[in-house]
């Protein structure tokens, strides 16, 4: 974002030609990517574009990288709008006295002492599948366990962080089929939820 390209010509064009080429200043260069940069003699610099090629790889692949995180966010928001404007409609309809005399659906929303696991979504899936979950305060080996149909855990995905989280898995990692995911906290089954990956 410092870098500024330019149009420009050369001394031996005339004053009302076209601009000849693009680029950047090779001083301008220099601050940034020194090694992008070729001294001459008589004070002259020259730019050696090819190394911007793979500075261009390298910002797509970081930006690349940001937008999941981004997906990842945006699927959390809507979540929690969704329990927000479960809980509000069923307020609307219940005046709430205690939390003990609350409906099971505010009961769910507003307990959060206890570990949840969320249905994947989307679900069935081909690509990518995101797994949101909820982990109380000082839990201890907490880890959600995706098993085939037979019971065979193929893959594990350790939780350290306490609160609401989300798991991506990757569809490219495992065969087509049926799957079983299972929350497990210090060696206990908290929850197993289904899921279906298509190809």
């Amino acid at each position: 974002m410092l870098l500024k390209p330019l149009k420009y010509h050369y001394i031996d064009a005339t004053s009302d030609a076209m601009p000849k080429s693009v680029g950047f200043i090779a001083q301008d260069v220099e601050k940034l990517f020194p090694e992008a940069v070729k001294d001459f003699d008589g004070g002259y610099k020259s730019l050696a574009y090819d190394y911007f090629a793979v500075y261009a790889i390298a910002a797509i692949q970081e930006l690349n990288n940001k937008v999941q995180e981004n997906e990842e966010l945006t699927q959390k928001i809507e979540t929690l709008e969704q329990r927000l404007a479960a809980l509000e409609n069923a307020l609307m309809g219940q005046s709430l006295q205690s939390k003990d005399e609350a409906s099971p659906q505010i009961q769910n929303i507003l307990d959060d002492s206890k570990a949840r696991l969320e249905q994947n979504t989307p679900n069935p899936f081909y690509n990518k599948t995101i797994i949101q979950y909820f982990l109380p305060e000082n839990s201890r080996d907490a880890q959600i366990q995706i098993s085939n149909v037979e019971g065979k855990i193929v893959k594990t995905f350790p939780l350290s962080t306490s609160g609401f989280g989300t798991i991506t898995v990757n569809g490219g990692e495992l065969a087509a089929g049926t799957y079983f995911y299972t929350l497990n906290i210090a060696n206990a089954t908290i929850a197993t939820k289904q899921m279906i990956l298509t190809k």
